[in-house]
């Protein structure tokens, strides 16, 4: 696990949360006309976006060589995309990653009746400091 990168997806969380920025665990960008390429422009069109979608857009991700597809905002490092990219980014394996950022994982958690629009900052976050404290993303 890249330990730094962990710090670095909190950060972007937060922001979004200090925001009031929305989650849709649906998809990359949900309800978007144009895709957003920057967390500004994500922040200030009101679009709702995943995890991902978020870290996608962020200015950590890009420093670190990553961007959003122009045609989804799905998360793009190296040649990995979408989930894999955060995989990678985090130092993870694929269904580690996929733990951040799919329902069904969530599911088994929080109960069967969880909708992707029922995660937010807050479950995300606390999912991002259980993985830096402990390695793990969801409670053993």
């Amino acid at each position: 696990m890249n330990i730094d990168n962990v710090n670095k997806a909190i950060s972007v969380m937060e922001r979004v949360k200090e925001r009031g920025d929305r989650i849709d665990m649906h998809s990359w960008q949900d309800g978007a006309t144009e895709i957003a390429l920057t967390e500004q422009d994500l922040h200030t069109c009101g679009t709702a976006a995943c995890f991902a979608g978020w870290v996608a857009v962020s200015p950590e991700f890009t420093q670190d060589g990553g961007k959003a597809k122009v045609t989804s905002g799905m998360p793009v490092l190296k040649n990995e995309e979408g989930v894999r990219a955060i995989a990678l980014w985090l130092g993870m394996t694929y269904f580690e990653a996929l733990g951040l950022c799919g329902l069904d994982n969530w599911r088994d958690i929080y109960g069967a009746n969880m909708r992707y629009e029922d995660i937010d900052a807050d479950a995300i976050l606390t999912a991002l400091y259980r993985l830096r404290d402990t390695g793990f993303i969801f409670p053993v």
